[in-house]
């Protein structure tokens, strides 16, 4: 679930709620998989600078009860993962990305106390194509229980473009001085990407103004419609001419009527 944009903020920051159901075998040992439900919201935050992305995560995994192994207790724990990522053709072509990662996890209930085995540490160095063909590898300074010490993965994927324009109204989000909020088309400044509440800035807003693109005359006559009043009271002759504005008189008087 996303709370905050870049375009609007300056990073992204989601929150993740994830539940798993038991799937281990009921015989003592089985380590297949978890052998109650988990509940693992988790927080990330992270930001593009163009040719280099920073990201981290934070995410506590809530078991319902601890299993102790030999020189490992497995119970709720906090996760963390942080990331650092130089991008493809900004530096070099062809287009490639270089990532490198942190990951671990440690015990909720005694966090960075315990024996290594309750704080697994990994690193991870990936290069990455945008037609990937990832080759990785893997080094635990502290590894969890049956894991190898430098595994080696290899990974295939499509990437789809970013999308540059959040608010789908035609101006990209580089543009967009309100990337989060579309332009409403008005034919009144619609190249900056913002809706225009109040073209000509009278106070009366657009969806009640009568005349949306002139400003109201505030002159005391009918200010409410957002129509400049050139003439309030229809005598032919113009309020900036008329000696008499709210009275109606004979043009050739200049809108003046005699007592």
């Amino acid at each position: 679930m996303g709370l905050l944009r870049a375009a609007a903020h300056g990073i992204d920051l989601a929150v993740t709620p994830a539940f798993t159901l038991p799937t281990a075998l009921p015989a003592r040992g089985a380590w297949l998989g978890e052998g109650t439900p988990t509940f693992v919201p988790e927080l990330a935050v992270s930001r593009d600078l163009g040719a280099l992305r920073v990201a981290t995560n934070v995410a506590y995994r809530a078991r319902a009860d601890e299993r102790a192994v030999p020189n490992l207790t497995i119970g709720p724990e906090v996760v963390y993962r942080a990331g650092v990522g130089v991008r493809r053709h900004e530096l070099v072509a062809p287009p490639f990305t270089v990532d490198a990662s942190l990951a671990g996890a440690t015990r909720a209930a005694a966090p960075f106390v315990s024996g290594a085995g309750d704080n697994p540490l990994e690193a991870l160095l990936s290069l990455r194509h945008d037609l990937l063909h990832v080759p990785r590898a893997r080094r635990r300074p502290r590894r969890r229980h049956r894991r190898p010490r430098l595994p080696c993965l290899h990974r295939r994927a499509r990437v789809l473009p970013p999308h540059d324009d959040l608010d789908d109204d035609g101006v990209v989000n580089a543009s967009d001085a309100c990337a989060d909020k579309a332009e409403d088309e008005d034919d009144h400044a619609d190249g900056d990407g913002c809706p225009d509440l109040d073209n000509d800035a009278d106070g009366v807003a657009a969806a009640a103004d009568r005349c949306p693109n002139e400003p109201e005359d505030r002159d005391g006559h009918a200010d409410d419609d957002g129509c400049p009043d050139a003439d309030n009271e229809g005598d032919g002759v113009e309020d900036a001419a008329d000696r008499c504005p709210d009275v109606a008189g004979p043009v050739e008087a200049q809108g003046y009527e005699a007592a």
